[in-house]
């Protein structure tokens, strides 16, 4: 079978002998022009002559959306900055992290590294600091996309400079996307500006890769807002502590095979909230501490959420903002081969007197695997053949469509987005 195929659309076709078959699809495809399909690109962001910068020397952390297109692959390769710094010095080197995306701001590190400059050159001047245009091959690093919609990764670093002083992520008042984001006295701002970038990489094809379908449900304590130890009572040793509070998940999945817990959610109004150590308990027992009295006199724990790669809590400032990692451990290694069905608690105690509150919001999120067998036989759930792919299979078994005498199985194929011909070969001539 050979056919032409506008790729604009894509295409999806069936196979139905009317007969079981054992077949094997072996296939090339050859672009008649244009773009599309993978290969080097990028993202960018242009400068606007140098307009503001935000700080992004040790402990600040500056970071920036990349955006991965859907059914797409981003391997990112090179990264090129505007950085302010002092005159007469350079940048020394780079720690770049890599963050997934959490509701439009920094969310889980997926990744780290650090580097020195490939080079740097001097493009301009401002606010008495020289502008380096700067230039980092990275160890080559996978953002996976996803099948039918984009996805937001950040970019995020700490900078440098030979003298040790000051320097600064160049960025435009006016934001093309997300805006950049500033990691600055414990806490994730947003700048409402966009900052100064070239990310370069490899795309390629088919996104999405990297395990089964997952889904994500959130599950919401009930009964809140509920008092914290009223009347400034305490429970200093934290042991039998009345505040248990729990959310039911009635989601079926086992942590690490085809569960995964995505973050834990609060809003607690608390005076002193460096009084209160929080925990998590599982519905077997087992328990996590998630906060351990940080954050002094300020009050109020505001959307804090805590989620494996997060940010260390330690010297965070109220209302704490953040994503943050678990005090006492990973969820992911913490609550290993349990079933997340039952009752979760949300542990509070308060570790000294003189002070109330309240939990106002308690939620957990777990993301779940389907493991139920493909279904196939129509069109939207066929499976997806790439270029070059060899499929071996049989048809013996397959579910009965449309009241055909055979068995189906679909397969589908999307082109590059220009017109190109695809070779498709049945083993035994079918």
């Amino acid at each position: 079978l050979q056919s032409t195929f506008s790729a604009d659309g894509g295409l999806t076709w069936a196979i139905n002998t009317g007969w079981d078959q054992v077949y094997n699809f072996e296939g090339t495809c050859t672009d008649l022009g244009g773009g599309g399909g993978g290969g080097a690109c990028d993202q960018s962001s242009a400068s606007a002559g140098f307009q503001n910068g935000f700080f992004s020397e040790s402990p600040n952390v500056v970071a920036c959306d990349l955006l991965v297109a859907a059914d797409d692959d981003f391997t990112l390769e090179q990264i090129t900055m505007n950085l302010f710094h002092n005159p007469g010095t350079t940048i020394a080197s780079l720690n770049l992290i890599y963050y997934a995306n959490a509701a439009g701001q920094p969310g889980a590190i997926i990744g780290t590294e650090t580097v020195v400059p490939t080079s740097q050159v001097v493009v301009g001047a401002n606010f008495g600091f020289n502008i380096s245009e700067v230039v980092i091959d990275v160890t080559p690093f996978l953002f996976a996309g996803q099948a039918g919609q984009s996805t937001t990764y950040w970019v995020g670093t700490t900078v440098l400079s030979a003298n040790g002083g000051q320097n600064a992520w160049e960025s435009n008042l006016s934001p093309q996307g997300n805006p950049m984001w500033q990691f600055f006295n414990g806490n994730w701002v947003n700048t409402f500006e966009e900052g100064v970038y070239i990310f370069s990489g490899q795309c390629a094809g088919g996104g999405g890769g990297g395990g089964g379908d997952c889904t994500s449900a959130t599950y919401d304590a009930t009964g809140l807002p509920i008092d914290i130890d009223g009347a400034g009572t305490s429970t200093a040793d934290c042991v039998g502590a009345p505040n248990l509070h729990p959310v039911t998940v009635s989601g079926s999945g086992t942590i690490g095979t085809d569960a995964e817990l995505e973050d834990v959610t609060i809003n607690i109004t608390h005076s002193w909230s460096g009084d209160l150590e929080i925990s998590l308990i599982s519905p077997s027992g087992t328990e996590l501490l998630l906060w351990d009295n940080v954050g002094g006199s300020g009050d109020n724990f505001t959307n804090t959420q805590f989620q494996d790669g997060g940010i260390p809590s330690a010297g965070s400032t109220a209302p704490h903002t953040a994503v943050y990692v678990p005090v006492g451990g990973t969820f992911a290694a913490t609550f290993a081969g349990e079933d997340i069905n039952g009752d979760w608690q949300l542990k509070i105690c308060d570790t000294a007197g003189g002070d109330t509150g309240s939990l106002d919001s308690f939620s957990i999120t777990f993301c779940t695997e389907d493991t139920s067998p493909t279904n196939n036989w129509e069109c939207a759930d066929a499976t997806a053949l790439s270029c070059g792919d060899i499929v071996a299979g049989t048809t013996t078994g397959a579910t009965n469509s449309g009241g055909n005498a055979s068995p189906d199985v679909f397969y589908s194929y999307t082109g590059s987005g220009v017109v190109e011909f695809v070779t498709i070969s049945l083993c035994g001539g079918g």
